[in-house]
């Protein structure tokens, strides 16, 4: 006879309080990342992106080279983030953007 698991339904709709996940994963948060200069030229730097609450790296990447676009795709909604743009020729100070969350703008929706 096979051994089936129940799970309680409202244990089902609830968030993952334990690892901090409380949403759908359905967040983007994006930018892009600049030399400062008249104009600002796009570069490709790493970005890392932090949950606040507990300062998890969660994701890392490099811009895109040309436009010095980053898109950090499916991230829990519901989370206060910080993204830190490193300059990898180490001629620039890291640039930190933080308290970023779905009611100031910093996290979007994907559609």
């Amino acid at each position: 006879m096979p051994f089936r698991m129940r799970i309680d339904p409202v244990a089902q709709t609830r968030g993952d309080y334990l690892t901090g996940v409380l949403g759908r994963g359905i967040g983007r948060v994006k930018g892009t990342t600049k030399d400062k200069g008249t104009p600002n030229v796009p570069v490709s730097e790493r970005v890392r992106l932090y949950r606040e609450q507990d300062g998890l790296l969660i994701r890392e990447m490099w811009s895109a080279p040309g436009t010095g676009a980053y898109s950090f795709d499916y991230v829990d909604e519901y989370q206060t983030y910080t993204v830190i743009s490193y300059d990898h020729d180490k001629n620039f100070r890291a640039v930190v953007a933080d308290g970023l969350t779905l009611a100031n703008g910093g996290v979007e929706l994907i559609a």
